[in-house]
Order: structure tokens, then sequence, then C-alpha cells
């Protein structure tokens, strides 16, 4: 009896070993793919076919810039058949080093890497600008191509299920493109780096990001600089993080100097890239430019303050007209 027990306690053992390091897709020929940023899950997840799986590295809401790898992370990784990074964050660089050691088996993406990928620079630091580059649709287009040849190649027999879900979210993309305003000739002030690949999509040459750094704080004298910029600029847009820490003070620049003001969600926020896009070009379609009236050197005329003028220069009249009258 205590042999049979001994027998049946090691084979429990045995199979609880197994499952650990059993892949984590749904079926023996799936595919297992990990995403390093929660806006990369549901474009990733879009483009897969049935028995892969899709696991987000970093969920949503937690700060991927300050996210260090766990053991499971690591097991997970090194079972992994694709890993796709945004290439930048330091549990990112961890994810290289372990491929370059040869640690990891699987294929790697890092987006900057990609052939032919738009890297916008930091116009106060001219530091290459690592945030977000996947919200300028060029790139995320890329991103998509490359996924989809490298599933492709992983998984041949679902190579025409990869093809079809790519071209579908391509012309998705391409919908978004042709529909959301494009703001050719103005400048821009920005608050955070990733929304710099933003305002590019949307034509704008944006003249100050005011953090540095995800974690460098803003200034005064960034404040200062950015008050100059809107107060100064013929058409000037200003774009703020919602819930960020320079948020109130450019809503409140933008509305003395008669700026259009827009307010976007995080994308740390969003599970998908292209889902951000959609939100993004609703918002910005939405935004009125009616009531802003800007003359060159920046200076607004707004209509109370006309109609103020107008009536003064009518009382004017009157009065002149009733002297002249009263002499003769």
């Amino acid at each position: 009896m205590r042999r049979t027990l001994v027998v049946l306690f090691t084979a429990i053992l045995l199979l609880l070993q197994i499952a650990v390091y059993i892949p984590v897709a749904s079926s023996g020929n799936g595919l297992t793919i990990v995403v390093t940023f929660p806006f990369l899950y549901e474009d990733i997840d879009e483009l897969v076919c049935k028995g892969d799986a899709v696991i987000n590295l970093v969920k949503p809401g937690m700060d991927p810039h300050e996210y260090s790898l766990t053991p499971s992370d690591i097991d997970l990784i090194k079972r992994a058949d694709l890993i796709i990074s945004t290439g930048h964050a330091p549990f990112e660089t961890r994810i290289r080093e372990l491929a370059e050691s040869g640690q990891i088996h699987g294929k790697l993406i890092e987006l900057p890497s990609i052939s032919g990928v738009t890297i916008l620079r930091h116009p106060q630091t001219n530091a290459t600008n690592y945030h977000g580059i996947q919200l300028y649709p060029r790139n995320y287009e890329l991103l998509i191509e490359d996924v989809e040849h490298a599933l492709e190649t992983l998984r041949p027999e679902c190579a025409s299920v990869y093809r079809a879900s790519a071209e579908k979210l391509l012309q998705d993309l391409a919908a978004l493109n042709s529909s959301v305003r494009r703001f050719s000739g103005w400048l821009a002030v920005v608050d955070l780096p990733p929304l710099q690949y933003v305002a590019v999509w949307l034509g704008l040459d944006v003249k100050q990001v005011l953090a540095r750094e995800e974690d460098v704080p803003i200034t005064p004298q960034d404040y200062t600089n950015a008050e100059s910029i809107i107060s100064s600029a013929k058409h000037v847009a200003v774009i703020a993080t919602i819930g960020s820490a320079a948020e109130d003070k450019l809503r409140d620049m933008a509305r003395r100097h008669g700026a259009p003001f827009i307010a976007l969600p995080n994308p740390l926020t969003y599970n998908g890239s292209l889902e951000y896009l959609r939100t993004v070009a609703q918002i910005v379609n939405n935004v009125s430019l009616a009531t802003v009236t800007q003359q060159a050197g920046g200076s607004s005329v707004s209509t109370p303050m006309l109609v103020g003028v107008v009536l003064f220069v009518i009382a004017v009249g009157i009065i002149m007209m009733y002297l002249w009258f009263k002499r003769r």
C-alpha cells in the first residue's frame, strides 16, 4: 500500500512538472506569441490562427517603463515562438540580451528595427523618440506586415488566415487614414513623447514635446517655452494626455491664446494601437475650429471684442454728427 502511494505521488509530481512546461498555446500546432506592451495585444490577436495564443506580458494600467521580468516571464519568453517588442523599455532590453545570449529560441521582432520604420527625434533634445512608434500609421502597417510574415513562416498551414487577417487590419487603417482631419501647415505643442507620432500623423509640425522622457519632470522653463510658441504662432494646436501633469496648464494656455486644445487618452490604457488611433480620429474630427481666429503673430481677436470695437466706433460717429448739426 505504501509503495503504491509513493508511485502515485511520484506520478502526480511528474505530471505537474510536465504541466509547467506545456506551451501556452491552446493546441499542439498553435503558436505562443508574446507581446511586451498592452497596446500591441489586440492588433496581434486579430492576426492569429486557431490554436495560437497571444500573451500580454505587461497588463493594461501598469507602467511598462517600470516593469521588471519575473522568473515566470522569462520561462514564458524562452518557450515562446514569437516575441514582439517595442525595444526601448528596460525589461525589453533584458529580452534582447536573452535573445543575443541564445536563451531565447523563438523569433524576436523589435519595432524600431523593422526596415522602413519612421523614428522621430525629440524637438528639444534631438534624442531618438522610441515612445509610441506604432502610433504613426505607416509604422503600424510595417509592423503588421512583418508579424504576418513571421507567423506565416512559423506556421505555414495557416498562411491564408494570417494574410486575410493582416489585409483586413490594413484596410481598416487605410479607411481611418482617409477620414481623419489633417492640420497641414499648423504647428503643435504636445505634452508626452508618444503624442509626437500622433501629431505628425495629423499633419502637424511638432515644435515642442514638454516631457523629455517618461520619468523626467516638466520644468517651469518648458511651460514658458510652450506658451511662447502658442502665443506667437499663426496656427498652432495644443495636444495633451488626459490626466497628465500638463493637461490643465496646456488647456489654459490654449484658451488664453485662442488655440484649439485636443485632449487624448493615454495609449498605455488601450489594448490595441488601431483602436487607439480610431479614438484619436473621432476626437480630432469633432474638434471645432470655428471659434479660433488668430492674427499673424498669434494675437487672437474674440467676437465680443470685435463687437465692442464696432459699437464704440458707431457711438463716436453719432456724437460727432450731433456736434456738427448743433453747430449749424
